[in-house]
């Protein structure tokens, strides 16, 4: 990174100006959370400003400081503070509200204590508190860093608040390379490892040869101790349908001894490892080609490692359609009924879906209550592909109603999106039953799960972030 200018620049052919490190007393307030401040303003954000030859000044670092963040929580406190008050006002001692029971609770009225009434009444407000907080929060947060990205527009910054992407961790040198192949190579072919992979032996795939050098290499380890890697869940026959276009480009390959199960998309497996690595994970597993498919003593081998495979993961990928093509959140899947299901989902410390996904970045969570609803959609490849945490992704599937929205640049809500949740399986009681046991596997021991809980509709208005 070059060395940080005190000087703000539009565009490189508009004059530079000099940032003051004090505001003059005439000079104009500045308005809260706008880019290119000094640390000094204690009103502003603290931001960054980096030069880059032959280009634009562009303004890093957070948008919005950390005393303006103090102060957004704190008006988010007052104002959860009013409400409550006001609904306990409301409330009162809920006489109102008992009047308008039915005469069967006359008796238990007129005999219940003040005080008790009145806690009925406090419990009540809390509650309406609690359901709409983190909503309140979460939007006071989102409209002040999207009105504070629009001044540092007008401005004519160009704002970047992402973090620069880290170095890939170093892992050791494999003991062997079994495969190497180029991506062209490989469609309609069958891939055999069996002539240069050793029986009892970890085998990954190189995801940075696959991604940057179209390369599909398969190296192998005596053992994953300090190996950061990523393990694919998937069902041996998949979801069967038209492939998009976008998925085509490489074709599909099989594997020598397990030709029965779905080809391999190699469109599919790049999208996985570009998911990994955008998770700084250099390495995958998937068991079709790091498996010795034609030999008995490797497969039992790595059968009685499977659970250490996958608890060792640093993270799970699964593929609810299997390996042939990704499938939308609209299209029912039979992966959760699979038997080995529960233990790729729970073993793994972190696991998400990927889906054939075309509204970038997002967000959902239920609009009443987003505590144990909410989640992100994380975009792989622009238009074409994301991720999802598995757990946020089965609570939402179980929920009573979820909202999803897509960025937008118009608006800090983001737009809304309409989908339906299906892919654990369509509205078939099996399914519904088979989703709400796995999210109570996935939640920590504490949380509670409600045995009553209805299954909501499947049509969702969808609203990402």
């Amino acid at each position: 990174m070059g060395e940080t200018s005190s000087k703000i620049q539009a565009h490189p052919d508009e004059t530079s100006t000099q940032l003051p490190s004090q505001p003059s007393e005439d000079a104009e307030p500045k308005p809260p959370g706008l880019p290119g401040c000094s640390p000094d303003d204690a009103s502003g954000a603290l931001c960054e400003v980096e030069g880059r030859s032959g280009g634009d000044k562009v303004v890093t670092g957070p948008l919005l400081s950390e005393e303006m963040k103090q102060k957004l929580f704190q008006d988010v406190l007052r104002t959860m503070s009013k409400s409550f008050h006001e609904r306990l006002k409301r409330v009162g001692n809920m006489e109102s509200i008992l009047d308008s029971r039915d005469n069967a609770y006359e008796q238990e009225r007129d005999s219940a204590p003040e005080f008790a009434q009145r806690m009925d009444g406090g419990i009540i407000a809390i509650e309406e508190m609690l359901k709409d907080s983190t909503s309140l929060f979460q939007d006071v947060i989102a409209k002040e860093l999207f009105e504070a990205g629009k001044r540092a527009e007008e401005a004519g910054l160009r704002v970047e608040t992402e973090e620069l992407p880290k170095p890939l961790p170093i892992v050791p040198t494999p003991m062997a390379v079994v495969l190497t192949k180029p991506l062209s190579s490989l469609d309609n072919t069958i891939i055999d490892i069996s002539g240069e992979a050793l029986p009892c032996r970890f085998r990954l795939i190189d995801c940075a040869k696959l991604v940057h050098e179209e390369t599909l290499q398969v190296i192998e380890y005596p053992d994953t101790q300090g190996i950061p890697y990523a393990v694919i869940s998937y069902i041996w026959r998949g979801a069967i349908g038209p492939t998009a276009a976008s998925f085509v480009k490489y074709g599909t390959f099989a594997v020598k001894g397990a030709e029965d199960g779905d080809p391999v998309s190699v469109d599919v497996l790049l999208h996985v490892c570009k998911a990994a690595l955008l998770k700084n994970i250099p390495l995958l597993w998937l068991d079709r080609l790091c498996i010795i498919q034609t030999s008995r003593d490797d497969k039992v081998w790595q059968i009685q490692q499977m659970y250490r495979i996958y608890a060792e993961c640093a993270e799970c990928f699964i593929l609810p359609g299997g390996t042939r093509r990704l499938v939308r959140l609209e299209e029912p899947t039979m992966w959760i009924h699979r038997g080995w299901t529960l233990q790729e989902a729970v073993a793994p410390r972190s696991a998400s879906v990927v889906i054939h996904w075309e509204h970038g970045d997002g967000s959902f969570g239920n609009p009443e209550q987003r505590i144990g609803t909410s989640g992100s959609i994380e975009e792989i490849v622009p238009g074409q592909s994301a991720y999802i945490r598995l757990s946020s992704l089965v609570n939402a599937s179980v929920a009573e109603d979820v909202e999803f929205r897509a960025v937008a640049p118009d608006t800090y809500r983001g737009r809304q999106v309409d989908v339906s949740i299906r892919i654990f399986g369509n509205d078939e009681e099996a399914g519904w039953r088979h989703a709400f046991a796995l999210s109570a596997a996935l939640k920590p021991v504490d949380d509670e799960v409600d045995p009553k809980a209805t299954k909501k509709g499947q049509q969702f208005g969808g609203v990402l972030r």
